[in-house]
């Protein structure tokens, strides 16, 4: 089964880049929840929106993608089912989806502050790599 998601994921992407890592927990968050299909059709509609905006999707869509605060070059990708599933991604010289998580109801539910280390991290990483 993971498998088969990794491969339509990866259909959807459209020339976006995800970390190994990003993909990972997709398919976790994928895997205990069964909402495969849903989370697809909300994806698909989430990248195509990514792609024709850019940076302004935030302005265009703001109950889909926000800045993060505090985070410099990071966004946030909500896609809201009967779980919240957040995807914080960047740039580096094309979207870059970086890290993958389901938000949770409650007081700390848009706390991002420790995704947010993991996410620049990852992005680190990258540019330093492709700075090789």
């Amino acid at each position: 089964m993971n498998d088969q998601m990794q491969k339509r994921l990866n259909l959807l992407l459209n020339g976006f880049r995800i970390t190994e890592e990003c993909s990972s927990e997709l398919l976790d968050i994928l895997n205990r929840s069964g909402l495969e299909e849903d989370f697809f059709i909300s994806f698909k509609t989430r990248i195509k929106q990514l792609d024709r905006f850019k940076h302004n999707v935030i302005k265009y869509i703001p109950d889909g993608f926000e800045k993060l605060k505090n985070a410099s070059g990071l966004y946030s990708m909500r896609i809201k089912l009967k779980k919240n599933i957040r995807i914080i991604y960047g740039y580096n010289g094309n979207e870059l989806l970086l890290l993958a998580f389901e938000e949770r109801a409650g007081k700390r539910s848009s706390d991002y502050t420790n995704k947010i280390e993991i996410a620049k991290h990852r992005l680190e990483k990258i540019k330093k790599e492709r700075r090789r």
